[in-house]
């Protein structure tokens, strides 16, 4: 019983995986087949750049940010924020 539990497991987290790869392509086949216009971008592809490089820098700040919040929070535990004005 142990045994296919294991093989269960196994075939899920590679099922992911498959998917998170599939959307990645998907993701770089909608910026590398962009249309442009006179090898220029139109104004969809405009928006839809800068759409992504807005999302990039988000969820860079947000992984550059994550040290020092589990610096500060090691530093105030729980119950100091309790009393943290509002």
């Amino acid at each position: 019983m142990k045994m296919k539990y294991s093989h269960l497991v196994v075939a899920a987290l590679i099922g992911g995986l498959a998917v998170t790869g599939a959307q990645a392509q998907s993701q770089f086949d909608k910026f590398a087949n962009a249309p442009f216009k006179e090898n220029r971008p139109t104004k969809e592809t405009v928006q839809t750049l800068r759409d992504e490089l807005l999302f990039q820098r988000a969820t860079q700040t947000y992984l550059w940010a994550l040290p020092l919040i589990n610096k500060f929070g090691s530093m105030c535990p729980i119950a100091c924020w309790k009393s943290w004005p509002t």
